[in-house]
């Protein structure tokens, strides 16, 4: 009867130590979980704010571009208006 006892005893204590390091790992798991869903949600506002900026200077790029475009055609009418003015045959 006592091995019996002994047996259960250790039994009882193998068990107590499986429920203890089951909600420990229960407890890393869920601590996991929580990083992974903040770094998943940190991702999608990075590539939100990517996107944003890449939008912001595609725009810039066709911004430029039509400055460029305007510069040429004002330097464009300023020979001819020198053209005109000082009366030199055009090119």
């Amino acid at each position: 009867a006592a091995s019996r006892a002994g047996e259960l005893e250790v039994h009882r204590a193998a068990k107590l130590q499986l429920e203890q390091e089951k909600a420990a790992v229960a407890v890393r798991l869920e601590e996991a979980l929580r990083r992974a869903d903040e770094q998943k949600k940190q991702l999608n506002e990075l590539q939100q704010q990517l996107l944003a900026r890449q939008n912001a200077e595609a725009e810039l790029v066709t911004r430029n571009q039509a400055m460029r475009d305007e510069l040429s055609r004002a330097e464009a009418q300023l020979d001819l208006i020198k053209q005109m003015l000082l009366g030199q045959p055009q090119k």
